[in-house]
């Protein structure tokens, strides 16, 4: 009996282990923005959708009007980081991280994140309309992929797995001093890359994933660290849905180069304690995303009720995948109206987002 890996070599850098393939690179979708990012109003969606955590994430977010000529760079920060993806994970199956249960989903899945933004609470009894403060974010969340994979997952699995015996057989077992890939084509790498990268695509579709998040925060007026104030808590639950729209050729191992459409719901339950009415809030509202290999569009619409003078977001979102690692996108439309002055507010923003962390691997089923 061999134990073979599924592999998606995205970059066909790693070397065999014995009788396997390369371990598995599972996506290159950006980390999203932080919890503490949309509690504080400032993130460029409020409906994020839920996604493989990266060891380490940074993202830089600025409104398009910049900050008023008193720096040339963005004051909203975030970090994230997944404790889990920290450290390489060997024994992990690609069954286990596939369809993991509760705990296992949990600690796969779990990121926490700080986030800081300049904050101009008390500027109105300053000259300077620069930031008198600063507001610093907590945030957690974890996701669970639901329900079974995809009949077109499962052809893709399939015939990954008929492509890799037939290679192993017609190699042969290694002779003794010999390196496991002995025997396997030059190119192997490249013949089985676009079953991997199918893999990947094809165990999103069709499938409901469901993530929980949470986050805090608190104000520290003049940047004095010996006072400070919890603003808001928050918590909220995101479901998503990609639906079924490629076909799968299993001569080439590619899936059909359509753009992919996501829906995402939201459900968010917010405190802010600096309210003197209208303490807890209630979100709900949804996402219709488009993707395409480099470029999406989006919109959503959040109803904010449970408050005297209900509300509400409707926005639009443009992204471009400059690389792997690196994302720009912009947000455009009405934000939440402002409970003091029950204005709506002009949402505009420009985002810059960077994965810091190696993509999470994992190992595959075995193979009778």
């Amino acid at each position: 009996m061999k134990r073979l890996a599924i592999v998606l070599l995205l970059l066909g850098t790693a070397p065999l282990a014995a009788q396997a393939p390369p371990a598995v690179t599972l996506d290159d979708l950006k980390t999203p923005p932080s919890p503490a990012f949309v509690l504080m109003g400032i993130a460029p969606t409020s409906v994020e959708r839920p996604t493989t955590p990266r060891a380490l994430g940074l993202a830089l977010l600025d409104s398009v009007e910049g900050n008023n000529g008193n720096s040339a760079l963005p004051q909203d920060l975030a970090v994230e980081l997944a404790p889990y993806w920290l450290s390489p994970r060997p024994d992990l199956t690609f069954d286990q991280y596939d369809r993991p249960g509760f705990w296992q989903g949990l600690r796969q899945s779990l990121s926490v994140s700080l986030a800081t933004k300049g904050d101009d609470g008390t500027a109105a009894t300053t000259s300077s309309t620069a930031p008198t403060g600063t507001l610093l974010g907590a945030g957690a969340r974890a996701s669970w992929m639901l329900g079974k994979r995809s009949q077109l997952a499962n052809d893709v699995l399939a015939a990954y797995r008929a492509k890799v015996t037939k290679m192993l057989i017609d190699a042969g077992p290694p002779q003794p001093g010999q390196p496991a890939s002995a025997g396997l084509p030059a190119d192997y790498q490249d013949q089985l890359r676009p079953f991997a990268t199918s893999i990947v695509e094809s165990l999103k579709q069709g499938r409901w994933i469901v993530e929980m998040a949470a986050a805090t925060t608190e104000r520290f007026p003049g940047n004095d660290t010996s006072h400070s104030e919890v603003e808001k808590t928050a918590a909220w639950i995101t479901p998503s849905y990609r639906f079924l729209r490629s076909t799968f050729d299993p001569k080439t191992g590619k899936l059909t180069q359509v753009p992919t459409v996501d829906f995402i719901a939201v459900g968010r339950y917010i405190h802010d304690r600096t309210a003197t009415d209208d303490r807890d809030g209630i979100d709900v509202g949804g996402r219709l995303l488009w993707e395409s290999t480099f470029f999406s569009l989006s919109a959503e619409y959040v109803q904010r009720f449970n408050i005297a003078e209900p509300t509400h977001r409707l926005t639009g979102m443009v992204e471009y995948k400059i690389s792997d690692n690196l994302y720009l996108s912009g947000t455009f439309g009405k934000d939440f109206d402002d409970p003091t002055t029950e204005q709506g507010n002009l949402q505009a923003l420009l985002g810059l987002n960077l994965n810091l962390g190696a993509k999470p691997q994992v190992l595959g089923p075995a193979l009778q």
